[in-house]
C-alpha cells in the first residue's frame, strides 16, 4: 500500500514538473479545454435536474423498457429522459386476452366432419401427393395478382406510424392493427400529465381490444368510434398494439378505410375485406409431357391440315391430348377418330372463339396449348422450354413463332385518354427480355401459338359474338383476347421457340374481309368502351 502511495506520488511530482516546462500557449489550451468540459457537464446536468432546456419534443419507442428503478432503459433515447420516473406498466404479453375478440381473430379453424384428404392415400402415397401439391401451389401464388400481399408500413414526419398497406381481413370476421404507435411526445405534455388521446374511426367495422393496459381508458369499446387515453406514453403505445377490427359488414371484396386521429394528425390505414382465394390445382401423375399439357385446335375447313398437326403432335410428344372443337357444315364435317384426340362437334358456322371456350372447358391439365389447324410441331417446338417458365416464372401465358422469317415477335398495348374518351395503341415491339430466359420477352400481344395455365386463362375467356367469328386469327382476330388480358395475365414471347406454318391464303374477297374488319372493330370499341383504335410503329 505505501509503495502504491509512493509511486503515486513520484507519477504526479513528474506530471508538475512537465507543466512547469510547458508555454504558455500550451497551458492556456489545457486549461480551455477543461474548463469547456466542465461546462457542458455542468449544463447538461442543469438540464437533467431542472429545466427541459428548450426540448420540445422526445421520441418514445413504442417497445420502451421500464426497469426496476422506475427509470427508462431506452436504445439511442434522448439524455433529458433517462432520469425521468415512469411507472412499471403491465407486461403485454402476459396480459389476459378477451376469447371473445380472440375467437375473431385470424383464419377461423377448420373443423372437418368427413373424411381427411389423407385417409383416401396410403402413407407413401400420401407424401408423394404432398410435394406434388407444394410444388402446384408454390406455381399458383407466384402467378397471382394479388396486391394485398404487400405489407407496406409508413413512417413519417407524423408523430403516427401506422400500416398504410397490406391489412386484410376475412368478412365478418377480425384483425389486431399491428404497427400502430405514437413516435414522439412533447415533453411539456409530459411533464403537465397531459391526457393523450388516440381515436380510431371506420365505417364497414367496430373496434375493440385484445385486452386492456393499466392506466388506459376505452371510450366507444364495441364500436365503429373508438378513443383510448392516458396521460403515460407507454402504456399508450402498449394498448396501441392490441387494437382490434372487427368486419361487421358483409363484402366479398371491397377496402374500409379506417381513420387514426392523434394530436390533430390524421392516418389513414386501408383495410381490405376480402373472402380467402382457393387456387385451383393439378396433379401431374408421372411427370410426362401428356401430363402436363394439353392442346386445344379448332377446326373449320380441309381436313388435311388437321392430320398434319395432330401426326406432328403425336411424333414429338406422344400421348398428349388433342382437343378439336369443330363447326364444319354438315356437308364437309367427318368424324375423326383417333387416338388421344377428343373430337367436338360444333353447331356450324359457330367461330374460331366459340370453338375455344369449347377446346378449353375439357382441359384437364395444369397447361393448355393453343394452336391453330394450319400449323405443325417441328424439333424447335421446345414445350418444355415453355412448360419450364410457367413453372419457374410469374408468367401465366407464353407464346412462341412461326418458322417463316419476318414473323413479328409480339405486340404491346398502351391505353390512352380517360373513361369518356379513350384509345387502344398497338405497337409492334416487346418488352424487357425475361430474367433467366434468354430470347424470351415480355409483352401484351403474342401472335402464333402460346402455352397459358388453365385456369388463368379460362377466367379470361374467348369472346363468342358473331363479329367475332369470321376472322379468327387472321386480321386482327385474337387481339380482343389479349386486350382482355391487360391487367389480368402476364404474358412473354420466346422468339426461339417455332412452330411450321403454311402460308396464309385468305378465300373471300378483299371487301368481304373489309366488311368483316369493320364489323370487329365496331363491336370491340363498343364493349371495351374505346373510342379508336391505333397503330404506332414507333
Amino acid at each position: 500500500m505505501c509503495t502504491l502511495n509512493y509511486a503515486t506520488f513520484l507519477h504526479r511530482l513528474r506530471m508538475v514538473a512537465r507543466m512547469k516546462r510547458m508555454s504558455f500557449e500550451q497551458k492556456l489550451l489545457v486549461v480551455s479545454v477543461t474548463s469547456f468540459l466542465l461546462g457542458c457537464c455542468l449544463g447538461k446536468l442543469w438540464c437533467l435536474l431542472l429545466v427541459p432546456c428548450g426540448k420540445r419534443s422526445v421520441r418514445i419507442p413504442y417497445d420502451a423498457v421500464v426497469d426496476g428503478n422506475s427509470s427508462i432503459r431506452l436504445a439511442g433515447f434522448q439524455m433529458a429522459m433517462i432520469f425521468l420516473p415512469v411507472s412499471r406498466g403491465p407486461q403485454t404479453g402476459s396480459l389476459p386476452r378477451n376469447p371473445d375478440v380472440e375467437s375473431y381473430l385470424g383464419e377461423k379453424p377448420c373443423q372437418c366432419t368427413g373424411r381427411w384428404l389423407k385417409e383416401y392415400f396410403t402413407t407413401e402415397d400420401w407424401t408423394v401427393k404432398q410435394l406434388q401439391r407444394d410444388s402446384n401451389l408454390k406455381r399458383f401464388n407466384r402467378r397471382r395478382l394479388d396486391p394485398p400481399d404487400i405489407y407496406n408500413h409508413a413512417d413519417g414526419l407524423s408523430p403516427v406510424s401506422y400500416p398504410a398497406h397490406g391489412v386484410v381481413v376475412r368478412p365478418l370476421r377480425a384483425v389486431l392493427l399491428e404497427g400502430i404507435r405514437i413516435e414522439w411526445f412533447e415533453v411539456e405534455d409530459y411533464f403537465r400529465g397531459t391526457v393523450f388521446e388516440v381515436e380510431f374511426s371506420g365505417n364497414m367495422g367496430v373496434f375493440t381490444v385484445l385486452a386492456i393496459i393499466e392506466d388506459v381508458s376505452i371510450v366507444g369499446d364495441n364500436t365503429n368510434n373508438m378513443i383510448i387515453r392516458t396521460t403515460k406514453p407507454i402504456h399508450l403505445n402498449q394498448q396501441l398494439r392490441k387494437v382490434v377490427y372487427l368486419n361487421t359488414e358483409f363484402n366479398a371484396n371491397k377496402y374500409d378505410l379506417v381513420k387514426v386521429r392523434y394530436m390533430g394528425f390524421t392516418a389513414t390505414v386501408p383495410v381490405h375485406i376480402q373472402h380467402r382465394q382457393l387456387p385451383w390445382l393439378y396433379e401431374p401423375e408421372k411427370g410426362k409431357m401428356g401430363d402436363r399439357v394439353t392442346v386445344v385446335v379448332t377446326s373449320s375447313g380441309d381436313y388435311d391440315n388437321l392430320r398434319r398437326l395432330l401426326k406432328s403432335v403425336e411424333q414429338y410428344y406422344p400421348k398428349t391430348t388433342v382437343i378439336v372443337a369443330d363447326d364444319n357444315t354438315a356437308d364437309v364435317w367427318k368424324a375423326y377418330q383417333v387416338r388421344n384426340v377428343k373430337h367436338y362437334r360444333m353447331p356450324p358456322n359457330k367461330g374460331y372463339f366459340a370453338g375455344l371456350n369449347l377446346g378449353i372447358s375439357q382441359v384437364a391439365t395444369e397447361y393448355v396449348l393453343i394452336v391453330d389447324d394450319d400449323q405443325y410441331f417441328t424439333r424447335k417446338t421446345k414445350l418444355r422450354e415453355l412448360v419450364s417458365m410457367l413453372d419457374h416464372t410469374n408468367y401465366h401465358l407464353v407464346g412462341g413463332t412461326v418458322e417463316n422469317p419476318g414473323q413479328s415477335l409480339g405486340s404491346t398495348y398502351r391505353i390512352l385518354g380517360n373513361a369518356t374518351h379513350a384509345c387502344l395503341e398497338s405497337q409492334r415491339q416487346v418488352y424487357h427480355q425475361v430474367q433467366g430466359y434468354p430470347g424470351c420477352h415480355a409483352a401484351d400481344r403474342v401472335d402464333s401459338f402460346f402455352l397459358a395455365s388453365t385456369a388463368d386463362i379460362r377466367g379470361v375467356g374467348f369472346d363468342p359474338h358473331p363479329a367475332q367469328a369470321r376472322n379468327g386469327r387472321q386480321g386482327r382476330g385474337m387481339s380482343e383476347f389479349f386486350v382482355a388480358a391487360l391487367g389480368r395475365l402476364r404474358i412473354a414471347v420466346c422468339q426461339h421457340v417455332t412452330i411450321g406454318q403454311d402460308d396464309r391464303s385468305v378465300g373471300t374477297s378483299r371487301q368481304q374481309r373489309a366488311a368483316d374488319m369493320g364489323m370487329e372493330d365496331t363491336h370491340n370499341l363498343l364493349r371495351d368502351n374505346l373510342t379508336c383504335l391505333g397503330h404506332n410503329s414507333q
